[in-house]
């Protein structure tokens, strides 16, 4: 829970600096992003897919069961940081914090107890208008009673990719 509030604070401290006033400025990178809050209403919760496994200790085997890690909330944010002396080069944050524990057809319940935190970071270069190259990672760190599920994106959800984006805007700012 620590690391979750020091991981809050860093996003809102890096992101207050993009809302300094326009012009020159001693800013050493421009800051862009956003923070999303979901509500997951009763019977529309959303499934993280957790997976986890039992060990029978009189038969030497186990047995595997279906998660009940279904978020009543969620806290998302993107942040992008943008050298400003170049800005081709860039890095992004995009942590995503479950909270809640509720059973669908079991039990509805309003807890806002964390389940996990999903960490997806990396850095990127614009190499053109539209196109960017992006080197990331991505992992889950869960909590509780969660800490030795198993999630379908990898051991505990970590990966790491070398990404080509192609980039699009049309609203002609």
């Amino acid at each position: 829970m620590r690391q979750t509030l020091c991981l809050l604070f860093c996003l809102a401290a890096c992101s207050s600096m993009a809302w300094a006033a326009p012009g020159d400025s001693d800013r050493w990178f421009d800051a862009y992003g956003y923070v999303d809050f979901n509500l997951f209403p009763p019977h529309n919760e959303q499934d993280l897919n957790l997976r986890g496994y039992t060990p029978d200790w009189w038969s030497g085997q186990g047995y595997a069961w279906y998660g009940d890690a279904f978020p009543r909330y969620g806290l998302e944010a993107h942040l992008t940081l943008e050298l400003r002396s170049y800005n081709k080069v860039f890095v992004f944050f995009n942590p995503y914090l479950p909270m809640g524990q509720t059973i669908p057809q079991v039990d509805y319940g309003w807890s806002a107890n964390p389940i996990g935190l999903r960490l997806h970071f990396g850095i990127g270069y614009h190499l053109t208008d539209h196109f960017d190259i992006l080197v990331q990672h991505h992992n889950w760190e869960f909590f509780g009673k969660y800490r030795d599920v198993m999630i379908p994106e990898g051991p505990y959800g970590g990966w790491n990719a070398v990404t080509a984006r192609y980039r699009f805007d049309t609203r002609g700012h």
